[in-house]
């Protein structure tokens, strides 16, 4: 398509060629026929310039201008019977050109013939008799025709390169968005992975320092009650204390250099969650019992062993901490590729679950596994939470 410059230039060369062809008129006829030329001739430059800038500039309108086109041909026939002159040729011309470039080789081709054909019929007409046509008229097609199929072929080479060269800006232009979206998204994507990386940490570090500092204060409480009546047992305390404090700074650590907890370093998830629940009754009056017969056969995702354990310690801590339950009790199942996880205890309970920290992570470790998370409780019968997460072929599945 024409644009800018080219428009300008080619509306130019056809004022041009207007005005050439008015001054070869004037010259060589009568007023009558003057007059007929500059009336076709005005209407043919409205219509040309109507086209340009009016009906290419629409989009709703562009159909129409192959009607102008097919005008424009048929007033520049019509021109060219009062008598033929060179500078018409040159002005159908720039419209075959125009006919290729703005719509189609078919389009422009169709108009060609027929513009050849009528200017053939009036070239012969007003050149000899009629006994004579049929000879002078095959003379005149060889050399029309032959002109008409050299510009008809610079037309089309010129209005591909036209089109390849508005293709490639419209490509170059659609990479230039793509990449500003790309941009955009990665940047998106970027802070989308900080953020879920933060909160990550936050709730590694959450759960490790909430289990350690209940254990730790439970450890003092049992000091307080021992000192003056069993040093001995109060000093044994105090050490367990320690190692508590020991084992908990070692797992922040290890979860701000995004490890596995400490404890799950150095055996199965089985025997992280038995050492916890062991770790729990050793410093305290509450008793754990873990039911389970498939933690052994489960190939399980580091990820998902993560979580079930982070679970597990938060829902004993909370029970100790804000339940004071004496009694938990942790079932592991699965039933058609689910693996459920319910961990209940018999301590206050309450009337209204407000989700804090430790249970939006709970609720998020499982969801970025595909899984679910339900609390409830009712006060005086304690708190339970319920998880779900797909499991399949063997291995549990996650993002």
């Amino acid at each position: 398509m024409l644009k800018g410059k080219g428009v300008i230039v080619y509306t130019i060369l056809k004022i041009a060629l207007f005005a050439i062809g008015y001054l070869e008129y004037i010259e060589y006829h009568t007023a009558n026929k003057i007059n007929m030329i500059i009336i076709f001739s005005s209407i043919l430059v409205i219509n040309s310039f109507f086209r340009q800038f009016y009906l290419y500039g629409n989009d709703k309108l562009y159909w129409y201008s192959k009607i102008s086109i097919i005008m424009e041909f048929a007033l520049g026939a019509y021109i060219a019977s009062l008598q033929p002159v060179f500078v018409i040729i040159l002005f159908l011309t720039t419209t075959i050109f125009e006919s290729v470039a703005m719509h189609s080789l078919i389009f422009g081709g169709s108009l060609s013939a027929i513009t050849l054909f009528a200017l053939l019929t009036i070239d012969t007409l007003n050149q000899i008799r009629i006994l004579d046509y049929f000879s002078f008229y095959m003379s005149r097609l060889v050399s029309y025709g032959l002109g008409f199929i050299l510009i008809f072929i610079i037309s089309y080479l010129a209005s591909l390169q036209f089109r390849e060269r508005e293709r490639i800006a419209k490509v170059n232009k659609e990479l230039e968005e793509a990449y500003k979206q790309l941009i955009n998204t990665s940047s998106h994507l970027q802070e989308l992975s900080i953020e879920k990386e933060r909160n990550r940490m936050a709730r590694e570090i959450h759960d490790t320092l909430a289990h350690t500092l209940t254990a730790v204060l439970v450890q003092l409480e049992a000091c307080k009650k021992l000192i003056g009546v069993d040093s001995s047992k109060a000093k044994v305390e105090i050490e367990k204390a320690q190692e508590s404090t020991r084992d908990g700074l070692i797992d922040v650590k290890n979860a701000i250099k995004a490890l596995r907890p400490k404890i799950l370093e150095n055996s199965s998830l089985k025997g992280a969650i038995n050492k916890l629940i062991q770790d729990i009754e050793d410093i305290s009056n509450v008793k754990v019992y873990l039911h389970e017969s498939l933690l052994q056969e489960l190939e399980l995702s580091s990820a998902m062993e993560v979580a079930l354990f982070r679970v597990i310690q938060e829902s004993i801590t909370n029970a100790i901490r804000h339940g004071a339950a004496e009694e938990i009790n942790i079932f592991l199942t699965i039933s058609e590729d689910i693996l459920h996880l319910d961990i209940s205890d018999n301590g206050r309970g309450c009337s209204h679950v407000r989700e804090g920290y430790g249970l939006k992570g709970i609720m998020e470790r499982v969801k970025s596994l595909n899984g679910t998370a339900y609390f409830s409780s009712t006060v005086g019968k304690g708190f339970r939470t319920q998880i779900a997460i797909p499991y399949k072929g063997g291995v549990s599945s996650e993002n």
